[in-house]
């Protein structure tokens, strides 16, 4: 029921073009393992939550844009293909990049069908900095070769970039927003693909905190030419309900934002809301579930999530952010 609700939230969103839904986690209270039949069954249930709530939505053919994020195997993505599921091969495809700039043949197998089938198929890397790339310049240059990757070896369509930073595991740290913001104009500038920079911050769901980091890693990406504008995740992507459409709808509203700001402009708004929260970052606050902070019946959010979504569009409008 609440994954129903808020996907039927996302697909109301006039302004999105397409949805990544989120994964199960357990179904019927099994947890859902990676390669046992529970993942096919999960996979093939989260498309069919998709499409109702798309239908209730009134958008029954919406895009979806990086299948399938509850499948980790190629045999799961092979059988919750059908078309009898709701699939279509123009929507979205994922494959990964290994870290670092490493294909195995789960992707490969996955692309040996995706391309028989004429499929969209999307390519999926995260470079992490302090590993195999070294710092932020090395990071910044393998996750431009990753796009190349994706080109050559995956033939892909389109791709998903996540830089990461090894120590925290989010993009919202000082260092990690340089190497998005320098990959993201080399790629914009350099190669013909779109490429949507993909974000993970720090803290939750219903903290202030949240917002801050979600502006920062927006104006970096819009302002350096990123191809398209994810929901950046709450709470590294990791607490089981821990995301609503409440981020989406300040992604959207930040994105049209940031697209009337010079990257001159926006480094140094980015730079006050480095102040605010980097230093938290390692202590960040895992914020609310959806179910705390929305009528799960009604899908629609709370009170008190209303006025703290309000009190920070005030905030970041009087920091020089064009919000209307």
């Amino acid at each position: 029921e609440m994954a129903t609700n808020q996907m039927e939230a996302l697909a109301s969103l006039t302004e999105a073009k397409a949805m990544k839904f989120p994964n199960l986690n357990h179904i019927r209270g099994i947890r859902i393992a990676a390669g046992s039949p529970m993942e096919i069954y999960a996979s093939i249930r989260m498309i069919r939550i998709a499409r109702e709530a798309m239908r209730r939505a009134g958008r029954p053919g919406m895009p979806i844009k990086s299948l399938l994020t509850t499948a980790t195997s190629a045999a799961t993505t092979l059988a919750a293909s059908g078309p009898q599921f709701g699939l279509r091969p123009t929507d979205g495809w994922l494959a990964v990049i290994l870290p670092e700039l490493s294909v195995d043949f789960e992707a490969l197998n996955k692309v040996a069908f995706l391309l028989n089938w004429g499929a969209n198929i999307g390519a999926t890397s995260a470079s992490t900095m302090g590993g195999y790339c070294g710092g932020p310049e090395g990071t910044a240059i393998v996750s431009t070769a990753n796009v190349l990757a994706g080109l050559l070896v995956l033939k892909s369509n389109y791709q998903l970039g996540v830089p990461t930073g090894f120590k925290h595991g989010v993009q919202s740290s000082r260092a990690v927003l340089w190497v998005i913001s320098s990959a993201c104009q080399a790629v914009s500038r350099n190669i013909p693909v779109p490429v949507n920079w993909i974000s993970y911050m720090a803290a939750g769901v219903n903290t202030r905190m949240y917002f801050h980091e979600a502006a920062a890693t927006i104006l970096c990406c819009v302002t350096s030419g990123c191809a398209g504008l994810g929901t950046p995740h709450p709470a590294k992507g990791v607490k089981v309900d821990g995301a609503t459409p409440l981020e989406a709808r300040f992604g959207i509203d930040m994105g049209k934002a940031a697209c009337k700001l010079s990257r001159t402009r926006a480094s140094e708004i980015v730079i006050k809301l480095l102040e605010r929260y980097e230093s938290r970052i390692p202590t960040a606050p895992e914020g609310d579930r959806y179910q705390d902070c929305y009528d799960v019946r009604t899908g629609r959010p709370g009170d008190a999530y209303c006025k703290l979504y309000g009190d920070v569009k005030e905030e970041l409008a009087a920091m020089g952010v064009p919000l209307v």
